[in-house]
């Protein structure tokens, strides 16, 4: 008879300890913010030509293994570009020269397959590839070669996954409900190696968002380079930078009369209607590289538009535009955001909006004499609607 009901009595230990809610305090943020003033006022082309430096266009090469469904988020790292899809739940790597070398695609329900890809970063302390599945919460690391290491179960709900420093990971929990687990919610979390929670920041209670969709950006609210680690709050105008042991208030943008109004993340009867009319700025992307930050927002000026803005790190000086162009007659230039390298911006073209861009081209029978205009032609003319993305490499001038 006891040796049935000491399987009981473990089962019953396990439960109470599966079921107690962990305690913790919230941690102080350090302030050291810059200062930076954007306040877009009306929707009007810049033209970027005059400081554009070099461009170069590099074309993720198509093979049966390589056929990329969406360009979600671009890492480039040792010489090696990496492509998160999304949609087809793979990490492509490619040569500097967009010759593809292989990829991580283990789509499954076994030890060592993932049923989906959410996110993907480095660990660049260790040089391991840090890949997210949040359908069933596990993070698993790869060595460089793509060879499978281990994997974690993500303790708690979360929106947003980075590695960081000692094989620890910062989550980010988009007001989700996580009172089953925690007495006191927090949207940012840092675990250790062992997925134990050591800080927290940015109380909230989920009670008050039950029904009110607050949106991330596609790629979560971290960016990562191999000399930082940087958290962005959606909807808000503050970059933090996620040091050892502690958060740091790093750049505060000044969108004046129409940054968001925190107090409505108390207020959960008048949050709703205050995110769905969107009468505030704010970030929606955030990328640096070693000279300039550049990062997208949105704006109360056109409801739905992206307002680009590059920000120099040495100057001070900002440029930003709905939308950037070259030349007269006007063509349009700007991709869409990617990643920083070195002093490089990368953005991705998609293939079905260059062939509309070279159609129009053909059709207006437009002639343009400036050089990038011709670069960008000629690229268009060796394309078909079968190949994948081109990412766009390119420098600004001093500004």
């Amino acid at each position: 008879m006891k040796v049935k009901i000491i399987p009981l009595i473990i089962i019953a230990t396990i439960l109470c300890c599966c079921t107690k809610k962990v305690s913790i305090v919230e941690n102080e943020i350090d302030n050291e913010y810059q200062h930076i003033s954007i306040l877009p006022e009306k929707f009007e082309p810049y033209d970027i030509t005059s400081l554009l430096d070099t461009v170069k266009y590099v074309k993720l090469q198509l093979t049966d293994e390589s056929i990329i469904g969406s360009v979600d988020k671009v890492i480039i790292y040792e010489d090696r570009i990496y492509v998160l899809d999304i949609q087809t739940s793979s990490l492509f790597v490619f040569d500097m020269d967009g010759n593809y070398l292989t990829k991580i695609a283990h789509v499954g329900q076994g030890p060592e397959e993932y049923i989906q890809l959410d996110f993907f970063d480095f660990d660049y302390e260790h040089r391991q590839i840090v890949l997210t599945d949040l359908m069933s919460y596990w993070v698993m690391r790869y060595d460089l070669e793509g060879n499978f290491i281990d994997r974690q179960k993500i303790p708690i709900w979360a929106e947003g996954v980075i590695p960081c420093f000692d094989k620890g990971y910062m989550l980010y929990s988009n007001f989700r409900n996580n009172q089953e687990n925690l007495e006191q919610e927090y949207n940012l979390l840092y675990l250790d190696s062992l997925m134990n929670i050591k800080y927290a920041y940015f109380p909230y209670n989920s009670s008050n968002f039950e029904g009110t969709d607050v949106r991330l950006p596609q790629n979560g609210s971290f960016y990562s380079t191999e000399n930082g680690l940087y958290f962005f709050f959606p909807y808000g105008n503050l970059v933090y930078q996620i040091a050892p042991e502690r958060l740091v208030g790093r750049y505060q943008f000044d969108f004046g009369e129409f940054t968001l109004d925190s107090s409505f993340l108390k207020k959960p009867k008048k949050l709703k209607e205050y995110i769905g009319k969107h009468e505030f700025n704010s970030l929606r992307d955030f990328k640096a590289n070693d000279n300039l930050l550049f990062f997208t927002m949105e704006t109360n000026i056109i409801p739905g538009a992206i307002y680009n803005v590059y920000f120099s790190k040495q100057s001070g000086n900002a440029i930003g535009s709905f939308m950037f162009v070259l030349g007269d007659p006007k063509h349009y230039f700007h991709g869409w955001f990617k990643t920083g390298y070195g002093s490089w911006i990368v953005s991705e073209l998609q293939i079905k909006d260059l062939l509309d861009w070279r159609d129009s081209f053909h059709d207006k029978n437009v002639f343009s004499e400036n050089k990038f205009v011709k670069e960008k032609k000629a690229l268009a003319d060796e394309l078909t609607l079968d190949d994948n993305s081109v990412l766009m490499f390119y420098k600004l001038k001093f500004f």
